[in-house]
């Protein structure tokens, strides 16, 4: 039972991972715009590089999780707001490497 609930409470961040990255996506890039084409590639850029740029900040919040939260056997309410806090920085700074490999630097 207890990695069940363990399981559900990963799934629950990964998606809030993708919803928290596409949100940032779409402030990034501005409204839809009004044309039937434009709109639609501007969803599929929102769903594609939020999604990929989600699962990336979950995965690098499931290592800080791990190191910052599990090894110092944190406990209570803490223990939450400190995944909350890891989960919205590892979200951040994923957002934030993105713009600066893909504006700055013309990486990507």
């Amino acid at each position: 039972m207890k990695t069940l609930k363990k399981s559900i409470l990963y799934i629950i961040y990964t998606l809030f991972s993708i919803v928290f990255s596409s949100y940032l996506i779409y402030l990034k890039i501005g409204g839809r715009p009004n044309s039937k084409l434009a709109g639609s590639l501007h969803d599929f850029i929102i769903l594609t590089v939020g999604t990929i740029l989600g699962l990336i900040a979950a995965t690098l919040f499931f290592l800080m999780n791990y190191y910052f939260v599990f090894k110092k056997s944190v406990s209570g309410i803490h223990k939450t707001l400190l995944q909350i806090t890891l989960l919205l920085l590892s979200c951040l700074m994923v957002h934030k490497i993105h713009q600066i490999l893909e504006f700055d630097l013309d990486i990507l």
